[in-house]
C-alpha cells in the first residue's frame, strides 16, 4: 500500500494577527472553541480556513483550521459557522487605546476587492500581459533606379 489509509491529526495552522494587517482575506468560519488555554489565560477563539489574496489577484498563504484570537473578531463570527467572508484584516499592533490593545477585526471589502477574491479563488486570474519584443521594421530594399537623393 503506497498511501496511508488514515491521516495523522495535527493542530491547525498558526495565523498571527499582527502579520496580516491590511491583507485581503477569504475567511471560512469552521466554528468556535471556548476556553482555550493560552499564556495569557483562557480565550474564546474562532476556527477558520484563511486564504490571503495577493494584490495581483493570486492566492497567497493559506491557513487551514487556524485559531483566530480576539474578542471583537470572536463576536463578529461566533454565530457564522460554515459561512465564508472576504475583507481586509484590520488592527494596530502595539497601539493601545484607553489602556487596551486595539482589536483585530475583518473590515468589509469593496466591490473591487470582492471581484479580485472571486477571481483568485476560482482560478480566473487575468492572464499576464504578453511580453512584446521591440523589433526594428525590416529594411526595405530600394530598386536600383532610385534617385540618389532618395537613398539617404
Amino acid at each position: 500500500m503506497s498511501a496511508p489509509m488514515f491521516e495523522t491529526p495535527t493542530a491547525g495552522d498558526l495565523f498571527k494577527n499582527d502579520e496580516h494587517v491590511g491583507d485581503l482575506l477569504v475567511l471560512k468560519v469552521l466554528g468556535t472553541e471556548e476556553g482555550v488555554q493560552t499564556e495569557n489565560g483562557s480565550a474564546d477563539v474562532i476556527r477558520a480556513d484563511i486564504t490571503i489574496i495577493n494584490d495581483d489577484g493570486t492566492v497567497g498563504d493559506v491557513f487551514e483550521d487556524a485559531m483566530i484570537f480576539g474578542k471583537v473578531v470572536y463576536s463578529q463570527f461566533r454565530r457564522k459557522a460554515k459561512r465564508t467572508f472576504v475583507g481586509r484584516w484590520y488592527g494596530e499592533p502595539g497601539v493601545k487605546r484607553q489602556g487596551k490593545n486595539v482589536p483585530y477585526e475583518l473590515w468589509p471589502a469593496s466591490e473591487d476587492e470582492i471581484n479580485l477574491a472571486v477571481r483568485a479563488m476560482t482560478g480566473n486570474t487575468p492572464p499576464a500581459p504578453a511580453e512584446t519584443e521591440q523589433q526594428a521594421p525590416a529594411a526595405t530594399e530600394l530598386p536600383d533606379d532610385t534617385p540618389p537623393w532618395a537613398r539617404g
